[in-house]
């Protein structure tokens, strides 16, 4: 056998070795595992996707909105433009919108007025006040004659309902004075008030 042959055969033997009896791979070899989640992550995955839903549902639960009446707009907006100009539905709700966006607006700065006060109530003076905070300080003078007349109406009809009072109980009053007077005969006088009969006067001290 040659020094080639006897090389190929060794080459051959372990190589058969090889095949028959696999490497043992250590255990420092074998890759670890990953720890399993604890359940703080656990929770904190869970709770990650519906923040965002939460936080809609509270910007949605704290949103205010508001819209005067669409017939008090159009009729408010039938007296400020001229007879010849038309309104379409979409700016009509565009006004109603912008004005009650304006109403909240005015309302929370009048409150913030009123909290400067001490006070917890708003009151005219507040609005007033938040008109001319908002940069509406050319309305004051029309707002202040108008709270005049307002408060002027409001005293008559105060005192109209008053008088009307006092006039029904008036009435009342004379009828059952009237009762009294009239309704009777020999069994005495009808009381206006019980509707009892009441004996006339000396009528009950004539016995005997």
């Amino acid at each position: 056998m040659t020094m080639a042959e006897a090389e190929i055969a060794a080459a051959s033997t372990t190589a058969d070795n090889a095949a028959a009896d696999p490497p043992t791979a250590s255990a420092s070899d074998l890759p670890s595992k990953p720890p399993p989640p604890s359940s703080a992550d656990a929770a904190t995955k869970n709770a990650t996707p519906t923040a965002p839903a939460a936080a809609a549902a509270s910007a949605s639960t704290t949103t205010i909105e508001f819209e005067p009446p669409a017939a008090c707009i159009r009729r408010l907006l039938k007296q400020a433009l001229p007879k010849s100009t038309n309104v379409s539905k979409d700016s009509l709700a565009a006004i109603s919108r912008a004005s009650g966006i304006f109403v909240l607006y005015l309302t929370a700065c009048a409150n913030d007025v009123a909290r400067e006060g001490r006070r917890t109530t708003i009151v005219a003076k507040d609005v007033l006040g938040a008109l001319g905070e908002l940069d509406f300080g050319e309305f004051v003078p029309l707002m202040e004659k108008f709270l005049d007349v307002h408060r002027r109406e409001e005293k008559n009809k105060k005192e109209e309902k008053e008088r009307v009072k006092r006039r029904a109980a008036a009435e009342l009053e004379a009828k059952a004075a009237k009762g009294e007077e009239t309704v009777g005969g020999d069994n005495g006088v009808r009381d206006g008030t019980t509707g009892q009969f009441l004996p006339k006067d000396g009528a009950g001290g004539s016995g005997g």
